[in-house]
């Protein structure tokens, strides 16, 4: 079962809710969290069961095998690299505006005082 709040379940009228309890007690939930799957097999388990919920975390796994923790430190690296370089952008946007800044000042002296 996910680790969800029972007692603060959004309803709505016409619309379910894939936390409700009917959801777990009548269709075989299964997923991946975590990259890990806390079934033996899963033939079994559709062989097994008339009706499944099989939640899937795509964003945890890799094409090349990288485990759960490389995942998430690598996006946390590119994370880092990209706000690095709009850092650098907005320093030197900020460097050639302070230099445009002192050269009209220059011109407004050398004109007008």
């Amino acid at each position: 079962m996910p680790m969800r709040n029972k007692k603060n379940l959004i309803k709505y009228k016409n619309i379910f809710n894939a936390y409700e309890s009917a959801f777990f007690k009548k269709i075989r939930y299964i997923s991946d969290s975590n990259q890990k799957w806390r079934i033996d097999d899963m033939n079994t388990e559709l062989n097994r069961n008339s009706y499944i919920q099989l939640l899937l975390h795509e964003n945890t796994w890799s094409k090349k095998g990288h485990n759960f923790d490389n995942i998430f430190i690598k996006d946390a690296e590119n994370e880092y690299n990209q706000s690095l370089k709009r850092l650098k952008k907005l320093i030197r946007d900020m460097k050639k505006g302070i230099n445009m800044r002192k050269k009209m000042d220059k011109l407004f002296r050398d004109k007008v005082l």
